[in-house]
């Protein structure tokens, strides 16, 4: 696929960029949509988005970065090091505040950005192996990922 998880921020949608080397966004008020560069290429590059005061935050699936893009017309795309490597990485996210996370698929830890800070720290599942999670809901006491193929767990927000 070309694109996958989505964010929305005022009347726009923000498409992950999967396998397509940019941002589609979807303005839902013109009817329009346009591609923004991600500056990167290949595939299974970010998977998932979450909308955090004025940003939208792409989680890495086979890149190692997370994306940032500003929802102000004209910005510019910048990245966060997501402090590891490796391929089908973080398969959900959801945003609590401040802060965006991501639910592990093959990766064992839920990556947690601070948008104010711009930091990103893991949180361990003590759970291994793959296809753990797959997409994220938020609550007050925490994160629930949906499982992929494991049962529930919880991240404290």
């Amino acid at each position: 696929c070309k694109w996958a998880g989505t964010a929305a921020s005022g009347t726009k949608a923000y498409c992950a960029p999967y396998s397509n080397d940019a941002v589609l966004i979807v303005d839902a008020a013109r009817r329009t949509a346009a591609p923004v560069p991600s500056g990167r290429s290949g595939s299974h590059k970010w998977e998932v988005a979450a909308a955090v005061g004025g940003f939208v935050y792409f989680g890495p699936h086979g890149e190692d970065d997370v994306l940032e893009l500003g929802t102000a017309a004209g910005a510019a795309p910048a990245f966060i090091p997501s402090g590891q490597r490796g391929i089908y990485k973080w398969a959900g996210a959801a945003a609590v505040g401040r802060r965006v996370h991501f639910a592990p698929f093959h990766n064992d830890d839920v990556l947690t950005l601070d948008a104010e800070t711009r930091a990103a720290s893991r949180v361990p599942t003590q759970q291994t192996g793959g296809s753990k999670w797959r997409g994220a809901a938020a609550a007050p006491v925490g994160l629930y990922p949906s499982p992929a193929g494991r049962w529930l767990a919880q991240a404290r927000a």
